[in-house]
């Protein structure tokens, strides 16, 4: 019985082994691909490549252009493509090599807001694409690429109908957008409409916000009102209508979150008193803790975590707290408070291992020592091996995992040094599996936080526990654990120790 147990053993372990190479292969790949976009290409004339079209305005040139690419032999997909006002202060397929700031995506289509190289990035020379049937005339896709960057435009021919004016183009994009039943055809050209800069957009997409059948435009339209700004009023009426999607109203909350000033804060939180969605409550939540007024933020915060009557709109208060600076004292008193509901106390202690200040950690174990609630001290030693002071945690949870009184707590420490890549935790799991002075529980969990390590370091160890050990329990589950690992070095001990 016991040989048949450990060949099931051994054939699961071969298993897993491969499919542990597999994931290794597909992890490679995934590593590969920022480091690829890290080498910006050099800038291009794209448009050289194109094939030129002739008109007055930029009807006649579409209209030339399917004309030529109708009388072609081969009648293949072709896109028709022209340049525009491009509004400032926003990348778009930007040619840069490094990036800091914020990304948003629309319709397959991301802007960059932010800086590279020190600089503000900004995409002037874009162009709109439209991928056409040829048999039909439909618009199949819509695009907005960076001309200066090198593209192979799915190997189809693009017909370059020059430089648009404004008004013909906003006037083509919203028939498309108007028209196209195809949801992400009309989201790009939305895209393509705020990116006009020209002041008869804004009313445009007001239109499409209000009208639209396609839920991805009427949000893409709120994100441009609140970046182009001076809509604040017309986007509040949006949170406020009970009628309207939860989408669209989230969508519009952060949109009025764009703007961080004193005024917009007082608006998001009479709009909190006044909708009644939870989803749309908890997006307000967000844009109120990035408000730049920092205390009023704060207050108004500790405000809704201490009266609101939704327990799940708490706990989304206690964790955007975290987010503020200077607001630790007030997630320590949460913590602290042993009339508090165990989750908002937990919910704080996890807001406060996510924090920027250093300080924070020590408060963590400060709290540690003096709370009594099992399950908030669970908490703190989660966050506390989360903290970014690494270093200074694992000192902490060697402590604890060694000394701590508490047979449980001692494990969770255990557990948590064996999610931590640090020569020291796995020095510590080694010392605690193996000194028989430790009851058979905690060496249990120092074997299984050991077993969550890297190869190269659990299973010589493993193997060594199993080999040596006094206490036949503990070896046995060494075993048991080697067993899952697919390591050829496991694989062939246990083979061993059959023959045996």
């Amino acid at each position: 019985m016991k040989r048949t147990t450990m060949f099931a053993l051994l054939v699961l372990a071969a298993t897993l082994a491969q499919n542990s190479q597999a994931r290794g292969v597909r992890a490679a790949l995934r590593l590969t691909a920022p480091a690829a976009a890290a080498v910006a290409p050099r800038s291009v004339d794209q448009t050289q490549h194109f094939t030129q079209v002739e008109g007055s305005d930029l009807r006649a040139r579409i209209d030339s252009a399917l004309r030529l690419a109708r009388a072609r032999p081969d009648q293949t997909p072709f896109w028709i493509a022209y340049t525009f006002d491009v509004r400032p202060g926003i990348g778009v397929d930007p040619n840069i090599s490094e990036f800091s700031g914020n990304m948003t995506n629309f319709g397959g289509i991301t802007l960059f807001f932010g800086n590279s190289a020190g600089a503000a990035i900004e995409t002037r020379n874009l162009g709109v694409f439209f991928l056409i049937d040829p048999a039909s005339g439909a618009v199949s896709r819509t695009e907005v690429y960076n001309l200066e960057r090198a593209r192979e435009y799915s190997g189809y021919q693009v017909y370059w109908l020059g430089r648009a004016g404004n008004q013909e183009s906003l006037a083509y994009l919203k028939n498309i957008v108007d028209s196209s039943t195809a949801r992400r055809v009309a989201e790009n050209a939305a895209v393509a409409i705020g990116l006009h800069d020209d002041p008869h957009t804004t009313a445009m997409l007001k239109d499409e916000a209000r009208q639209s059948g396609n839920e991805g435009v009427r949000e893409t339209a709120v994100f441009w009102l609140g970046l182009i700004g001076g809509e604040q009023q017309f986007l509040a009426e949006l949170v406020r209508n009970e009628r309207e999607t939860v989408g669209v109203r989230e969508a519009a909350v952060s949109a009025i979150g764009r703007t961080k000033d004193a005024a917009t804060l007082a608006l998001l939180q009479s709009l909190y008193a006044a909708v009644s969605s939870r989803d749309v409550k908890e997006r307000l939540i967000n844009a109120i803790s990035h408000n730049d007024d920092h205390a009023a933020a704060a207050a108004f915060l500790v405000k809704t975590v201490k009266s609101d009557t939704d327990h799940d709109l708490r706990e989304t208060a206690v964790h955007r707290l975290g987010r503020i600076p200077g607001a630790q004292p007030l997630l320590v008193d949460f913590v602290r408070d042993e009339q508090e509901h165990a989750d908002i106390r937990q919910a704080a202690a996890s807001a406060l291992g996510r924090g920027e200040d250093p300080l924070s950690l020590s408060m963590l174990e400060e709290l540690y020592a003096s709370i009594k609630s099992r399950e908030v001290r669970e908490q703190l030693i989660s966050s506390i091996s989360k903290h970014k002071d690494q270093k200074s945690a694992i000192d902490f949870l060697i402590k604890l995992a060694e000394n701590d009184p508490d047979r449980e707590f001692r494990q969770a420490a255990i557990s948590r040094l064996g999610r931590i890549a640090e020569a020291r935790c796995i020095d510590t799991l080694g010392r605690i599996a193996t000194d028989s002075n430790n009851d058979i529980e905690v060496q249990e969990a120092a074997i299984a936080a050991i077993s969550k390590r890297p190869g190269n370091e659990s299973v010589p160890l493993l193997i060594q526990i199993a080999k040596n050990h006094s206490r036949v329990e503990i070896r046995k589950e060494a075993i048991r654990r080697l067993s899952r690992t697919g390591d050829p070095r496991a694989t062939a001990f246990l083979k061993q120790l059959l023959s045996n």
